[in-house]
C-alpha cells in the first residue's frame, strides 16, 4: 500500500504506460451530485510509491468517468461527464 493520492480521485480509468499508472480525467471530490473534475493528470509510480502531478488539463477537456486508451504512444480520451451526476 502506498501513500494517499494528492486529491480524492474517483470515477477514472487508470492505464499503465512506461511503468507508471496514469489517471486521466477523474473527479477530485465526492460532493454528489456535482463532483468536480481534476485540473491535472496524475501518475503513480508503484516502484517508488510516489504520486506525480502531471500536466494541466485544458478547461474544456476536464471531465470524469471517461474512457482512456493508449495507441501508438498517445492517450485517447472519449466520453465522460463534466458536472458530476447532475
Amino acid at each position: 500500500v502506498g501513500p494517499a493520492a494528492p486529491v480524492a480521485l474517483n470515477h477514472f480509468q487508470a492505464i499503465e504506460y512506461q511503468g507508471l499508472l496514469w489517471v486521466i480525467c477523474s473527479f477530485k471530490d465526492n460532493t454528489f451530485p456535482i463532483e468536480q473534475p481534476t485540473e491535472n493528470i496524475y501518475m503513480y509510480n508503484p516502484v517508488t510509491k510516489q504520486w506525480i502531478t502531471g500536466p494541466e488539463i485544458p478547461v474544456a477537456r476536464r471531465r470524469g468517468s471517461a474512457g482512456v486508451v493508449l495507441h501508438n504512444n498517445k492517450f485517447y480520451i472519449f466520453s465522460g461527464i463534466t458536472n458530476g451526476h447532475t
